[in-house]
């Protein structure tokens, strides 16, 4: 009796013994079904780091030092309700004041870079964007500028002499952005609606994500982490804005945006910033609403596309050289001569620009000497950095990243 109870516990060990190597022969362990998150709209494979919030807005030398200097992202609470855009942008005022101004219009909310886009009045398009699968983004007519406010963290210390442009986005919301990078500081201002942005550190090698410059190809609502694996080692950050929201976003963050409800938002660009200028805060002590009809952005309603995009490249070079250069005070003609072969100017006369930036003749030269070179000047000297467009010059709107 012993014997034959010991000898059906061994078989029955035996027998789940083989069940369980049978078990794993036949379940693959890297299957999509042990993937958390594969095939799953983004951020769902892990749980995202918090946004920092403030519920008052900062000083523009706090901003600088505790937000766009190191590139940290910030949500400031109900920033946006002091702008007159959000209490007077309705539909109906929209479409009765500046119903006769032209918006480029893309066609599908879920971002699809292939798709095309086309202009209409903004009357038109209040009148049908409820019901059809259209999208605003537009820069900002002067007109309407009068009705927008910069917030008072930009008003002085040099942020105001760097704009780059300032854009509508306007939709019924549902819109989905591609995972995508700006290569210029930028704060967004949310009248209506909210919004969810999924963001990852520019800190992070997050090129493997990349197909394309820029942007990646993602599905964003069914990302298949198996092309995608690196995103499974990233740190994600989550921020969630309502109407009266501003969020910033540091240069070269990525982020992917998605909108709900009756949505619309202003953002202004601006190219980075690298030294405060804290004299320039003397007369305006930082808690000034700026009005941005009373400055000039490098917009491209204002030049053409071609001459546009040769500016912002050119501030972006001109970034790029401080960048290399951001540890030093000064820098020696050898040193100098280092920086531009990191920066990949290509073939130049050295002694030319050597001499152009140093403006002072002590044979050496400064951050802020590099950072005060007229654009103009800057693409005489480095004409291999020239931007070549293919094709005819043409006077439209480049295509944009949804925010």
């Amino acid at each position: 009796m012993a014997y034959s109870t010991f000898r059906n516990s061994r078989i029955q060990i035996i027998l789940l013994i083989l069940s369980l190597y049978y078990c794993r022969a036949t379940v693959d362990v890297s299957s999509d079904a042990f993937i958390k998150g594969h095939m799953k709209p983004l951020g769902s494979h892990r749980e995202p780091l918090a946004v920092e919030e403030l519920t008052s807005i900062p000083n523009p030398k706090t901003f600088y030092d505790l937000y766009t200097k190191p590139g940290k992202p910030v949500i400031l609470r109900n920033a946006a309700k002091a702008i007159p855009a959000f209490s007077l942008w309705t539909d109906e005022y929209l479409s009765e004041k500046f119903g006769n101004v032209q918006v480029l219009v893309e066609e599908g909310k879920k971002e699809n870079r292939s798709k095309g886009n086309f202009m209409t009045s903004l009357k038109e398009f209040v009148s049908s964007y409820k019901t059809e699968d259209l999208y605003v983004v537009h820069t900002i007519p002067k007109e309407m500028r009068e009705d927008i406010r910069m917030l008072p963290c930009v008003s002085c210390g040099g942020f105001a002499e760097r704009l780059l442009d300032i854009v509508m986005w306007f939709s019924s919301g549902g819109t989905k952005s591609v995972l995508h990078n700006d290569g210029s500081e930028n704060l967004n201002c949310l009248f209506r609606g909210s919004k969810e942005l999924i963001m990852i550190n520019k800190n992070v090698n997050y090129n493997a994500l990349f197909d394309n410059s820029g942007f990646s190809n993602m599905d964003v609502d069914k990302v298949d982490l198996k092309k995608y694996s690196d995103l499974m080692h990233m740190d994600l950050y989550k921020a969630k804005i309502s109407a009266g929201d501003c969020i910033f976003i540091p240069q070269f963050w990525l982020h992917q945006v998605r909108s709900f409800d009756s949505n619309l938002a202003v953002n202004t660009w601006w190219a980075q910033l690298f030294k405060f200028n804290e004299t320039s805060c003397q007369q305006n002590k930082g808690d000034t609403y700026l009005n941005p009809a009373k400055y000039e952005f490098a917009t491209y309603e204002v030049l053409s596309f071609r001459m546009a995009q040769c500016i912002i490249i050119y501030i972006e070079r001109r970034n790029q050289i401080l960048g290399v250069m951001s540890k030093h005070k000064k820098a020696t003609k050898q040193g100098f001569k280092k920086i531009l072969k990191r920066s990949d100017v290509g073939p130049i006369q050295f002694s030319v620009v050597f001499s152009a930036f140093d403006s002072n003749k002590d044979d050496a030269i400064s951050f802020d000497e590099v950072q005060e070179l007229p654009y103009e000047q800057l693409s005489k000297l480095f004409p291999n950095w020239q931007y070549e467009p293919e094709g005819e010059e043409e006077e439209m709107e480049p295509q944009r990243d949804e925010l």
